[in-house]
């Protein structure tokens, strides 16, 4: 990661339900304006997309789709 990168990043711990080839229960670990970081035991190949909902303060649901990098 690039000090450029770093600079934008903010540390978040934000509940996440999140599935690919299966269905997982997670949490950011960082949260940036290109993406986020999800700490999970599943797994998930490089370029292959998942769809997961983050859980916000207000306890809404906001749903998202993203690839792995």
């Amino acid at each position: 990661m690039t000090n450029a990168e770093d600079k934008g990043r903010v540390q978040a711990y934000i509940e996440v339900l999140w599935e690919a080839s299966g269905k997982y229960e997670a949490r950011t670990g960082d949260i940036h304006t290109g993406g986020c970081f999800i700490d999970s035991i599943g797994e998930v190949a490089v370029g292959e997309i998942i769809r997961f909902k983050l859980r916000l303060p207000s306890e809404d649901w906001i749903d998202v789709k993203g690839g792995c990098l």
